[in-house]
């Protein structure tokens, strides 16, 4: 919990950061974190591509809870009903910075932040996706993108949109990339 809010603060960074975190077991401690750092704001929500309220799996190790449910259902230890918003809703003020950064950890859902966040896209001039793209959630990323040509186009959307770096692998079951 808030490891790369730490990496960011250790390596010297001192401006603005925005936690978004919907897992009721991880807020308190985010809570400490925000209130500590003024320029730290704790966003209890998740992110998504609409407005909603949808229900929220959490899994026994908390890691792998996710808006999607897991496809190894045994695995939830709990499940309730959380708050998504888009980017785009937001009043981030993303215009008025430069060098910002989209680092999403959505457990499978990343997909849809980004298509939340599509007015905004122009703002942002790095996304970091933490990305398992092995299929561990029912609906998943491995499931939107079935073939190279696919996970392309998607990538080639998301330059087209703002200027970002992207980069990654994605090793399929087969052992392709």
């Amino acid at each position: 919990i808030g490891q790369f809010y730490n990496l960011l603060r250790n390596i010297g960074y001192d401006g603005n950061i925005e936690l978004f975190e919907p897992l009721i077991e991880c807020q308190n401690l985010l809570k400490q974190i925000s209130e500590k750092d003024p320029n730290t704001r704790l966003n209890s929500f998740a992110l998504g591509k609409d407005n909603e309220i949808i229900s929220f799996y959490v899994t026994q190790n908390n890691v792998s809870s996710s808006l999607l449910m897991p496809n190894n259902p045994s695995k939830i230890s709990n499940k309730y009903d959380v708050i998504v918003k888009k980017i785009d809703d937001l009043d981030l003020c993303l215009h008025l910075y430069s060098g910002v950064l989209l680092k999403i950890d959505a457990q499978g859902y990343e997909k849809n932040v980004i298509l939340g966040s599509l007015n905004n896209l122009k703002y942002i001039n790095y996304i970091l996706m933490e990305l398992s793209l092995s299929a561990q959630y029912v609906g998943e990323v491995e499931k939107m993108f079935v073939d190279k040509k696919d996970w392309l186009d998607h990538v080639k959307d998301l330059k087209e949109n703002g200027p970002m770096i992207i980069e990654g692998r994605h090793q399929r079951k087969d052992g392709t990339v």
